[in-house]
C-alpha cells in the first residue's frame, strides 16, 4: 500500500485481481474510492510506491518481473504507463528513499539500487546492486534516508547498509545481525526525541 507525499491519496496493489485500487483519504482518515481500479492485467502487481512529489507511481510486478511506472494525474488518479519498464528476475519487495530520489528493490539474491529521474525513468546506479544475506525477502529505509535494512529469510538475519550521498549503499560493520527463524518483513520505528531509528524484522515461515 502506498500514499502520495501529502497523504491525500492511497493506492493498493492487488496481485490476484491484477489491478491497483485508488482512494482519496478523507479528513477523518477514512478512504473513499477515487476512481475505478487501474488494470494491470498479466502483471500481478505486488507493491506500489509514490514519488515525492507524486507525479509518478512505481509498481512492482511479479508476473512481469519488472518495475512499471505510471503517471499520476493532478487529481491523484493513475494515468498512462511509461513505455519503458525495468526488468527484474524474482522481485520480492521495494522501498523508496524519503527524498523520493532513490529506489531499492530486493530481487533474487541481490538488493538493486536505482535513481529516479524527473521524467519517471528508473536508472540503475553504479554498482547496480549490493549483496544482502541469503534469501532476502523485504527491505526498509529510515525516514532520514541514512540507512537501509534487508530481512534475510534463509539466514534469519537483517543486513544493514548506510546510504552514500549518491544513493548507493555501503555495508555497515557488522554487515548483519541475527533475527528469529524465517523473517519475512521489516519495519522502521523512529524515536521522536533523538531522531534515532530501529529496525525490526517480522517472523514468518520459510517460502
Amino acid at each position: 500500500m502506498g500514499f502520495d507525499s501529502d497523504g491525500r491519496h492511497a493506492y493498493v496493489a492487488n496481485s490476484e485481481a491484477q489491478c491497483i485500487s485508488q482512494y482519496s483519504v478523507k479528513s477523518d482518515g477514512t478512504l473513499a474510492p477515487l476512481a475505478a481500479s487501474y488494470s494491470l492485467k498479466g502483471m500481478a502487481p505486488h507493491d506500489v510506491v509514490l514519488a515525492r512529489p507524486g507525479h509518478f507511481a512505481y509498481v512492482l510486478s511479479c508476473d512481469g518481473s519488472a518495475i512499471v511506472t505510471l503517471h499520476v494525474d493532478a487529481d491523484g488518479k493513475l494515468g498512462s504507463i511509461l513505455p519503458t519498464m525495468t526488468r527484474l528476475v524474482t522481485p520480492q519487495g521495494m522501498v523508496m528513499s524519503h527524498s523520493g530520489r532513490y529506489l531499492y528493490i530486493v530481487d533474487d539474491e541481490a538488493l538493486c539500487q536505482y535513481s529516479l529521474s524527473d521524467t519517471g525513468q528508473v536508472v540503475p546506479l553504479t554498482p547496480a546492486s549490493v549483496r544482502p544475506g541469503p534469501g532476502p525477502m523485504a527491505v526498509a529505509a529510515t525516514s532520514d534516508g541514512r540507512f537501509v535494512y534487508v530481512a534475510n529469510n534463509a539466514e534469519g538475519s537483517i543486513s544493514q547498509f548506510s546510504v552514500r550521498g549518491d544513493g548507493t549503499l555501503d555495508t555497515l560493520a557488522p554487515p548483519s545481525v541475527p533475527t528469529g527463524k524465517w523473517p519475512t518483513s521489516i519495519a522502521i520505528a523512529r524515536r521522536v526525541a533523538s531522531g534515532a531509528a530501529g529496525a525490526f524484522g517480522g517472523k514468518g515461515k520459510a517460502p
